[in-house]
């Protein structure tokens, strides 16, 4: 099973995002597979084929952990598209000085290389990915796209998931294993 772990979103942050994803859905109908809105989240470790026979001791590992955790203050930073020589991802791009969640990362990552993963050891970067870019973008649509100004500033993320996500010809499918409130 593939599996990730990510934050929802805010429904106040969800709304704006939302809204910014179907304009772009209208203007750029072709080359870009949409995430649908209600699939929107910010990834924080991407594990990819794991063993069912090993969730539960991931899952254990998660929740003894979060309870370490608070809630993560990100603050918008803009539209982006990634990487810029070659792009693949459009993406909403968020940044955040807390060094919780990153350390969490460190352990989780160790854990899983324990077991037997090399886990993906890209630096955290808080992000909303909004599409895959299938085909080469005009450079006035990269402009356009780099320059959106959002309504949004800050915001709080408190809800951490374990999601399964299954490939299908129409897209991922996101299903939540547990969920971590870090209000509580």
């Amino acid at each position: 099973m593939r599996l990730f772990i990510a934050f929802t979103l805010p429904a106040d942050v969800l709304r704006p995002i939302s809204e910014l994803l179907a304009l772009y859905k209208r203007r750029y109908p072709q080359g870009i597979n949409w995430v649908a809105s209600h699939q929107l989240h910010f990834t924080v470790q991407f594990m990819g084929e794991v063993k069912t026979s090993d969730l539960p001791e991931l899952r254990e590992f998660i929740a003894s952990k979060v309870g370490l955790l608070y809630p993560v203050k990100i603050t918008y930073q803009g539209c982006e598209i990634y990487p810029a020589n070659h792009p693949r991802i459009l993406w909403l791009k968020f940044h955040s000085e807390e060094q919780l969640i990153p350390k969490f990362l460190q352990e989780f990552r160790r854990i899983f290389r324990e077991m037997g993963y090399e886990p993906d050891i890209k630096p955290l970067q808080y992000h909303v990915t909004l599409g895959r870019i299938k085909t080469v973008l005009p450079v006035a649509s990269e402009r356009e796209i780099n320059s959106t100004f959002l309504p949004l500033t800050e915001c709080t993320l408190s809800n951490l998931v374990l999601f399964e996500s299954r490939l299908t010809p129409t897209g991922p499918i996101y299903r939540a294993i547990d969920e971590y409130d870090l209000n509580l």
